[in-house]
């Protein structure tokens, strides 16, 4: 039993990109599903995090936070610009209200906590994900309300230091936890079973998604037309994001810009939904819904693309050196 289970961990881990997709059709097709992983979804924000801090080696996580002027630089690029840049976008398109302001409010979110796990399972910079998911979710406290104000005119209930207070606790809780796992496990092991974390890491990706998928089918049942619009839109939000924040970051390497380029489309649409969740209107947590759909359809598909271009990076930088 015990091997079949690792064996099952262990596929579901060398295979995530193709299989988190079927956690979005699983919450689409079975409705009953994803109404009973509703109360799961804070923990299964959790644990991705905190395998994902597992899997990432101490030193390339201080090597990380070591460039503090480049993670002060894209906090600010994700918390305050990119919601800035895509309100002035949106300035060319006629969008009903309800979308407008959902995008806007997604632009607004720091990357979701699955970035990361998601950046293992596709070879790009994992480090510098954690640290500016970590960096982000501490500042959105501060950021989110009056972004969310000017933008779309929406006050935030939730209070701002409460909002703090849970975000450092759950933050401060998942290194504690990695921590105890990396102590208890050990670096080798840790590699050994690699294969076996990431699948336990999709399992609760997988979840997350079932979970806020929540609604969704019933929406699309009555209003087929306005939920295939937030489809488009949100996947276009989500891979204009990745394109315009790698290239505006190229720079930095491919590894990096493309890790930048995830954390940039990849918003954290399960946070907002969490904080706005009591006055938000229907629509837009249907938005927020829909939206994951892209997060995890994208990286599946383009991780070919990804794949080449990593390899093509390498080759460059092996022939540079010589």
């Amino acid at each position: 039993m015990k091997n079949k289970m690792q064996f099952a961990l262990g596929f579901l881990g060398r295979h995530a990109s193709s299989v988190l997709p079927v956690g979005v059709l699983v919450g689409l097709f079975v409705p009953y599903l994803a109404s009973s992983f509703q109360p799961l979804l804070i923990p299964a924000l959790f644990v991705p995090l905190t395998l994902s801090l597992v899997r990432i080696e101490t030193y390339q996580l201080r090597r990380s936070l070591l460039r503090w002027h480049w993670v002060a630089l894209l906090s600010f690029w994700i918390l305050i610009l990119r919601p800035a840049a895509v309100w002035a976008i949106l300035q060319f398109f006629i969008l009903p209200e309800p979308i407008v302001k959902a995008v806007l409010i997604t632009a607004a979110a720091p990357p979701v906590t699955a970035c990361a796990a998601i950046a293992i399972f596709l070879g790009v910079d994992a480090a510098i994900v954690v640290v500016l998911t970590i960096a982000t979710m501490l500042l959105v406290p501060l950021s989110l309300p009056p972004m969310v104000y000017y933008l779309v005119d929406l006050q935030i209930k939730t209070g701002l230091w409460q909002l703090s207070l849970h975000l450092a606790l759950f933050i401060f809780a998942a290194f504690f936890v990695a921590a105890l796992i990396k102590t208890c496990m050990g670096q080798s092991r840790i590699h050994q079973n690699s294969a076996i974390l990431d699948g336990a890491s999709v399992i609760f990706i997988g979840i997350f998604i079932i979970g806020i998928m929540h609604g969704v089918t019933d929406k699309f049942i009555q209003q087929p037309w306005y939920v295939l619009q937030i489809l488009v839109v949100s996947t276009l939000l989500v891979l204009g994001s990745y394109i315009f924040a790698t290239v505006l970051f190229w720079r930095l390497g491919a590894r990096t810009s493309m890790a930048i380029g995830l954390v940039s489309g990849n918003c954290n649409m399960g946070l907002m939904y969490l904080v706005l969740v009591d006055q938000a209107t229907l629509d837009l947590l249907i938005f927020f819904a829909i939206g994951q759909i892209p997060m995890y359809f994208l990286p599946s598909l383009l991780a070919p693309l990804i794949n080449r271009l990593l390899v093509r990076d390498a080759l460059i930088s092996t022939t540079h050196k010589r």
